[in-house]
C-alpha cells in the first residue's frame, strides 16, 4: 500500500475558525424576519387525564399569535401513538412530567411566558409507576397507547449494532420488547464453575449533558412548503419525521441542520413538529428553544437500567456460563436500547453457555434514547466488575483474566452470529507494560494515588450506507458535499480522504454540508458510523 500524504496526519479542522471567532450558526443563532418565539407547557403530573383545556385567555393576550394544542395536529396516515417523536403534544393523557401539552407563538419571550400561565389545564391526575422492575408486576399501573412500538433515531443504534429488528413484547405488565440470547446448557455450566459471581447492578437515568438545548426554526412558504433549521444529529432523519407527522411529502419539507452543539445521541427530531405546527398556525416564522429545566425533563435521557447478572468460571481460569436478567426502563414510549445491552453482555468473552433474558419496561417517565454507544456501557458496568470478582476468586492478575477469555474472531455471539475481526486481544496485549508499571499499591503522583484497573467493552457501528458528490470548481479546488452532519470533526477526516483519493493536498478540498434538498441522503451522525460509512463513498467520489 503506498505511503500516505494526508490521512492520518495532523491538521487543524476545517470549521475551527469559524467555531473559535462566532462565525459559525447554531440552532440558537438562527434569526428570521417577522419570527416568533414558541413556548410549551408541560404537565406537572407523571399520569394524568387531560379533562379540557381552555386556551382562551392566552389567545386574546396581546402579541400572541398562535396557542396550539392536540387538536391543531393534523390527522397524519402514519401517526403512530407509541412514538415519542410523534407524541407532539399530548392528547387525552399525560404520561410524564413536563410531557407538552399545549404551546405559544409569541412577540417575544416574555409574552410567550404570560400566554402559558393564561392556559388552563384540568387533569384527572392517575396512579403513576417510576421503577421499572415494579411496572412489570401484575397489579402496576399499565401505560398504552398503542401503535408500532417503534422508535426511528433509537432503531438506528439496534440495527448498527445487532442487526436485529425490533423485538416482540412479552406477556408481563409494561413490557413493549422483549429478547432471550441462549447457548450451551446454562445450568451444566454452572455445574461446572468452580467460581461463581452473582450480583445486581442499577444505572440510573441520565441527561446527554450536551451544553446547547434543543433548538429549532420553522417557516412555511405560501406554496405550503417547510423549511427548518435546527440543531440535528440527522436532517434526513427529521425530514422523514416531518413528512410522517404533518402529512407531507419529501418535496415539502427542507431540513437545514444548523451546527450542534453537543449531542451524544439525544438529538433527531423531538420538538420539530410541535415548532412547525406552530409557525403554520401563526402564518409567521417560529423559534423553539428549550431551557435547561425544559431538557431535564421533557428530553430524552438514556435509560435507567437494573441488570442481575451471574457469571461462573472452572479453577484453570476459563469462564463458563453467563445468565442475565436485563429490565430496562425505556420512560413512557418504547426506544430504549436494551436489545444493545443484553447482546453486549455476552460478547467480549468465551462463555460456553449463556442465558440472556432482556425487558423494556415501560414507565411514566420522559422516554430514553441514545447516549454514547447506548446500551454498551450499561454492560459493562454489570459484567466488568463480575469479572474482576471471579479473578479475584481465583487469584488471577486481572488482565490475564481476560487475555485468557477475550472473545475473538470466528467466536460465535449471543445472536448466533461469528464475531467479524475484533482486536480484544491485540488490545489487552497493548496495554501489558503500562498495567505492569502500575503494580502494586496505589502510588502517590503529584499528590494524588495512582493505581490501575481495566475493563473491557465493545461497539458494532460503522454498518451505515454512504453518499458523497465530488466537483472540480474554477478556481481548481474540489468541493465535497455531503448530506451527513459534523459532530466530532467527522468534516476534517472526511476532507483528507478527499484530499487522499484526488492526490491533492487538504487545502484544495472544501466540505460543503448540504441540507435535504441540496445534499445526498446521509444517515444519523449515530451508531459511530459516520467517518467509517462516509469515507468510502467520498473515497468513491474522489
Amino acid at each position: 500500500m503506498a505511503e500516505l500524504k494526508v490521512v492520518g496526519k495532523p491538521f487543524p479542522r476545517v470549521d475551527a475558525q469559524e467555531k473559535v471567532t462566532g462565525e459559525a450558526i447554531f440552532g440558537t443563532d438562527v434569526k428570521l424576519p417577522g419570527m416568533l418565539i414558541g413556548k410549551f407547557l408541560g404537565s406537572p403530573h407523571p399520569h394524568a387525564e387531560i379533562v379540557s383545556i381552555d386556551t382562551s385567555k392566552a389567545e386574546a393576550l396581546p402579541g400572541v399569535h398562535a396557542v396550539v394544542t392536540a387538536a391543531d395536529l393534523p390527522q397524519s396516515e402514519h401517526y403512530d401513538p407509541s412514538s415519542r417523536a410523534h407524541a407532539v403534544l399530548a392528547r387525552d393523557r399525560v404520561l410524564f412530567v413536563g410531557q407538552p401539552v399545549a404551546a405559544v407563538a409569541a412577540e417575544d419571550l416574555s409574552t410567550a411566558e404570560e400566554a402559558l400561565a393564561l392556559i388552563k389545564v384540568e387533569y384527572r391526575p392517575l396512579p403513576a409507576v417510576l421503577d421499572p422492575v415494579e411496572a412489570m408486576k401484575p397489579d402496576s399501573p399499565t401505560i398504552r397507547h398503542g401503535g408500532k412500538g417503534a422508535s426511528g433515531d433509537m432503531e438506528v443504534h439496534t440495527q448498527q449494532v445487532a442487526g436485529l429488528e425490533a423485538e416482540t413484547a412479552a406477556e408481563a405488565n409494561n413490557v413493549v420488547n422483549h429478547i432471550i440470547f441462549e447457548q450451551g446448557d446454562i445450568v451444566q455450566a454452572f455445574a461446572e464453575s468452580d467460581v461463581i459471581v452473582e450480583r445486581q447492578f442499577r444505572m440510573p437515568m441520565v441527561h446527554q449533558g450536551y451544553i446547547e438545548p434543543h433548538a429549532q426554526t420553522a417557516a412555511w412558504d405560501s406554496k405550503g412548503n417547510l423549511t427548518m433549521w435546527l440543531s440535528t444529529q440527522g436532517q434526513f432523519v427529521t425530514q422523514e419525521t416531518l413528512c410522517e407527522v404533518l402529512g407531507l411529502k419529501p418535496s415539502q419539507v427542507r431540513v437545514i441542520s444548523t451546527e450542534i452543539g453537543g449531542g451524544f445521541g439525544g438529538k433527531a427530531s423531538l420538538f420539530a413538529p410541535l415548532t412547525a405546527v406552530l409557525a403554520k398556525k401563526a402564518g409567521r416564522p417560529v423559534k423553539l428553544v428549550l431551557t435547561r429545566s425544559e431538557e431535564l425533563q421533557a428530553a430524552n435521557p438514556a435509560p435507567m437500567t437494573v441488570i442481575d447478572i451471574k457469571v461462573g468460571a472452572k479453577k484453570d481460569g476459563r469462564v463458563t456460563g453467563i445468565q442475565a436478567r436485563v429490565v430496562m426502563d425505556t420512560g413512557a414510549y418504547p426506544g430504549a436500547p436494551m436489545t444493545v445491552t443484553s447482546l453486549m453482555l455476552g460478547q467480549p468473552y468465551k462463555f460456553t453457555a449463556m442465558y440472556i433474558e432482556g425487558f423494556e419496561v415501560l414507565t411514566n417517565k420522559p422516554s430514553a434514547t441514545a447516549y454514547r454507544a447506548p446500551g454498551g456501557p450499561n454492560a459493562a458496568a454489570a459484567l466488568e466488575p463480575c469479572i474482576d470478582m471471579l479473578a479475584k476468586e481465583l487469584g488471577m492478575d486481572p488482565l490475564a483474566f481476560r487475555q485468557l477469555n477475550a472473545a475473538e474472531e470466528g467466536d460465535i455471539q449471543p445472536h448466533g452470529r461469528p464475531h467479524p475481526k475484533i482486536g480484544l486481544r491485540e488490545v489487552l496485549k497493548a496495554i501489558e507494560p503500562a498495567w505492569k508499571s502500575l503494580a502494586g499499591k496505589p502510588k502517590e503522583v503529584n499528590g494524588r494515588l495512582r493505581g490501575r484497573g481495566v475493563a473491557c467493552g465493545g461497539w458494532g457501528g460503522g454498518r451505515g450506507p454512504g453518499a458523497a458528490i465530488v466537483m472540480l470548481d474554477a478556481d481548481g479546488t474540489f468541493r465535497l458535499v455531503t448530506g451527513t452532519v459534523d459532530l466530532t470533526g467527522s468534516f476534517t477526516s472526511l476532507a483528507q480522504i478527499a484530499a487522499e483519493g484526488l492526490g491533492v493536498s487538504l487545502s484544495q478540498v472544501r466540505p460543503y454540508k448540504g441540507d435535504t434538498a441540496t445534499g445526498p441522503w446521509a444517515p444519523m451522525s449515530a451508531g459511530s458510523q459516520t467517518t467509517y460509512g462516509q469515507g468510502p463513498a467520498v473515497l468513491a467520489a474522489a
